[in-house]
């Protein structure tokens, strides 16, 4: 058994902005279903000002069969408010935040991250990189 195995709860949480095109939470959903966390988590997707059914129905369906859970948000404030109102409706040990621009490129991306975690005994690990290919179109990207 690793050192770092642990029975923690691990959340991944999506930031899918109403207002925002689709294709960045399709971007990001291709990484997530094609890199492997390398963990135990559960997904859910933060729909910050989403207008109708059918958005969140658009947004969910690119995960496949995952069926990821959701917290609606208003668009409203700065980001971080649609996290914190996130953190407060959820019961885990740990949280991964991931913003709309967020791409994962690396197998095992979310083992590393609480590894990371536990590793240093702290109580937030922050990763930011963009990616240079990253479609202008869509903004960039933060990639893992």
């Amino acid at each position: 058994m690793s050192p770092f195995e642990n029975d923690k709860s691990i959340g991944v949480f999506y930031l899918a902005r109403g207002s925002n095109p689709l294709d960045l939470t399709r971007r990001f959903a291709e990484s997530y279903l094609n890199c492997p966390a390398g963990t135990d988590h559960t997904l859910t997707l933060i729909c910050k000002g989403f207008q109708n059914q059918r958005q969140f129905d658009e947004h969910c369906s690119l995960f496949g069969g995952l069926e990821p859970s959701v917290i609606e948000v208003p668009d409203t404030g700065y980001d971080i408010g649609a996290y914190r109102a996130a953190l407060r409706a959820s019961k885990y040990d740990l949280f991964c935040l991931m913003n709309s621009h967020s791409i994962i490129r690396a197998p095992g991306w979310l083992k590393y991250l609480s590894e990371s975690e536990f590793r240093r005994q702290l109580t937030i690990t922050a990763w930011d990189a963009y990616a240079d290919e990253a479609s202008p179109s869509l903004g960039g990207g933060g990639a893992i």
